[in-house]
């Protein structure tokens, strides 16, 4: 067996939802053939969520930009002919040292959490790259059951796994498999076994396959909101009223890239930006981004950097333990934290559930790091809304029929949650449940997604709505409001004990 280039340094860490063998160029593919349409109330298989990608090819071009001489811009095309630029820095891991040259096949592994420029070819940073032909990654994540030393075979283990969807596997573990260094393989660990389907494997139940690299996962964070810093090189109006601006900004490793800064963006102590000023920009990562390039990003808060010190500003979404969700910092609040709203005024309610902007010096180097801040912003306050009736009793009445549908119900947010099925039907809508995409499209346009907040409507634009939908019991249950911000209804609210949804004279 070839000697796997890996460099033991590199960690690989994913987010496992659920598993099954797939292949990554499978997932990247473009679904351009017929998609099969599945019942809204038909089971769902489950699918994991890798945080950590790779992607094959063969080096076309290598070249140095002048951003930053310790980039190389590595020009790839896999199998299919697809193309990519993979980013190497100083701090990509390349196996053995091995030389990247054109010609060569690599696989370059990236951290798909983390921002990409939104470009044609796709750009991705390397946090390592293995150099070796005929090579043909999968891999298959799973819950170690049973662990089995080989009888004849030393340094062989039989690993016996089950994936989320209750798929078994036996992992063939042998002293040439590289383990990223996240700790023993122990039973109940979950793992992902990269092995290379060009080599052969023997056709029995459950499948076996003969680990090339093994990574002992761990639960990713959770990211909701990513920072870019650049340089400001550029600055001008979006309006005539000059109530929105687009800053241009240069960033050392990604470029170029655009930021919307609008009456709603919070700019942290009100200080100016001019050109020439770096400016820290924090944005919601799990919003929809439009494919151009340079890259543009909504602004919700700005910081202004000067100093050192400036860098040590987090913005979250912090827990009841005042951890931030994406687990990196937890705030320990003193006497004297200043504790204000985004006016200046004093904040006296609870910090939990809120967006907040932290101000900090020093921190532990625990994981979550924790601090005590000198100051904390609270940009939302958690909104208490407790509904007059219970509306798991009501009649729902579309265009002044009462139709037949599971009950609405409140959610935990305060909002009224109505099945979508039979209203939209009964409106004269087609809705069909994509698979593949993991969406529900009503009529050609209207689209949203289980648990994203972000919905398109009629007219082809993103709305974002305080509440997402979500699956309950098989069936797709939507936020009332849905029917008038996103549909263009004239009429969906609670009124005298019902749920009326219609496209009638306007309620006042």
């Amino acid at each position: 067996m070839k000697s796997r280039k890996i460099l033991a340094g590199f960690l690989l860490t994913i987010l496992v939802l659920s598993s099954s063998v797939s292949t990554f160029a499978a997932e990247q593919e473009n679904l351009t053939g017929d998609v099969e349409i599945i019942p809204i109330k038909a089971d769902l298989e489950k699918k994991e969520f890798i945080r950590y990608k790779f992607f094959t090819g063969v080096v076309k071009e290598i070249e140095e930009r002048k951003v930053n001489a310790n980039l190389k811009f590595v020009s790839v095309e896999d199998s299919n002919g697809r193309p990519a630029t993979i980013v190497i820095s100083d701090s990509t891991h390349i196996a053995e040292d091995a030389k990247v040259s054109v010609g060569a096949t690599l696989t370059a592994f990236y951290d798909s959490t983390k921002p990409m420029i939104m470009i044609y070819p796709p750009q991705y940073s390397a946090e390592a790259i293995i150099i070796e032909e005929d090579v043909a990654f999968d891999f298959f994540t799973g819950r170690v059951k049973d662990i089995r030393e080989h009888d004849e075979m030393e340094n062989y283990k039989f690993v016996s796994v089950e994936d989320m969807n209750g798929e078994p596997a036996t992992i063939v573990v042998s002293a040439d498999t590289h383990i990223f260094e996240e700790g023993d393989i122990e039973v109940e660990a979950i793992i992902t076994a990269y092995f290379d389907r060009n080599k052969p494997m023997t056709k029995i139940y459950p499948p076996k396959y003969r680990a090339e690299v093994i990574a002992i996962e761990k639960e990713a964070p959770k990211i909701k909101y990513n920072h870019i810093i650049g340089k400001v090189n550029d600055i001008r109006d979006r309006d005539d009223e000059g109530k929105s601006k687009l800053v241009s900004i240069e960033n050392e490793e990604m470029g170029p890239a655009n930021i919307i800064i609008s009456e709603d963006t919070y700019i942290l102590d009100d200080k100016g930006i001019t050109v020439g000023t770096t400016i820290k920009v924090y944005y919601d990562a799990t919003k929809p981004m439009i494919l151009i390039y340079p890259p543009q990003y909504n602004a919700e808060v700005v910081v202004v950097v000067e100093n050192e010190e400036d860098h040590n500003v987090k913005f979250d979404i912090f827990d009841k333990n005042l951890v931030s969700i994406d687990n990196t910092l937890k705030l320990n609040i003193s006497k004297e934290t200043e504790i204000i709203l985004k006016d200046g005024t004093d904040f006296e309610g609870e910090l939990a559930d809120n967006k907040l902007v932290v101000i900090y010096g020093v921190s532990t180097k625990s994981i979550p790091a924790q601090t005590t801040p000198y100051k904390i912003v609270v940009l939302s306050e958690t909104k208490e809304e407790t509904p007059i009736f219970d509306v798991s009793d009501m009649d729902i009445i579309v265009e002044n029929k009462i139709i037949k549908a599971p009950n609405a119900y409140t959610s935990g947010q305060g909002a009224v949650m109505v099945p979508l099925r039979p209203v939209a039907e009964e409106l004269g809508y087609k809705v069909v449940w994509n698979g593949e995409l993991g969406s529900v499209t009503l009529g050609q346009y209207i689209s949203l997604k289980p648990g994203d907040d972000n919905y398109v409507s009629r007219d082809g634009e993103i709305i974002p709505l305080e509440y997402a939908p979500s699956l309950v019991d098989g069936n797709m249950f939507v936020p009332l409001n849905f029917f008038r911000e996103v549909m263009g209804l004239n009429n969906a609210y609670v009124f005298e004990g019902q749920i009326v949804i219609d496209n009638g004279e306007k309620m006042e």
